[in-house]
């Protein structure tokens, strides 16, 4: 655990088949990249959480840098903090989203 602002990596639809809508969530509900996975075991990589991919849209919200942290379902159904941005994510409204380039998939 670390000091530094939470990115929460986590899987918004499509468990158990192979259109994994992944999303990364700021602790301030803002959505800073998403991708589609055809396998959960691509996401580490595609999101970033061992490679570098899609940093540039982290670093631009945390400059100063960041802990990106991925929830499994269970965790993000019981995570505080993660419970408290999905909070935050519906009082922004439908309009907060950050429009990150899409990226191919593998």
């Amino acid at each position: 655990m670390t000091d530094k602002p939470k990115i929460y990596v986590f899987v918004n639809s499509g468990f158990r088949t192979n259109n994994l809508s992944v999303y990364a969530m700021a602790e301030d509900g803002e959505i800073l990249a998403g991708h589609v996975c055809s396998h959960v075991g691509f996401i580490p990589g595609d999101m970033g959480l061992n490679s570098n991919n899609k940093h540039e849209f982290y670093m631009g919200k945390y400059p100063d840098g960041f802990e990106l942290k991925y929830l499994n379902e269970l965790e993000a159904m019981t995570d505080p903090g993660f419970r408290e941005a999905i909070k935050k994510n519906v009082a922004r409204g439908p309009d907060n989203v950050s429009q990150p380039e899409p990226q191919k998939d593998h």
